[in-house]
């Protein structure tokens, strides 16, 4: 038995995903990006660099440059937080001293 892939159509409350919507998010990307870096007009836009390539790939335009790059560090980022590990007691007397 096959498993349907997930669609917008399987998540409630998200609306599909249109060329004209890409197109959108796309030109308000574009305009942002001017003013500052790649990685702050994503977080502007309140979108993972990732889900920007897949608008970019749907209209069939070639990836902004920077893209990528933002969304491998946010890749290395999040791999880094879900490999801490919480201090002792020790380490954190240990720092104690250190800043005093």
């Amino acid at each position: 038995m096959t498993v349907p892939a997930r669609t917008v159509e399987h998540q409630p409350g998200r609306r599909a995903l249109t060329v004209e919507r890409a197109a959108e998010d796309v030109s308000e990307f574009e305009r942002i990006v001017p003013h500052s870096d790649v990685d702050t007009a994503c977080t502007r836009m309140r979108m993972h660099p990732r889900t920007l390539i897949r608008r970019y790939r749907l209209l069939g335009r070639a990836v902004y440059p920077g893209l990528w790059y933002a969304e491998h560090q946010r890749r290395r980022i999040a791999a880094d937080v879900a490999t801490i590990t919480p201090a002792t007691v020790d380490e954190l007397l240990d720092f104690a001293e250190v800043i005093r």
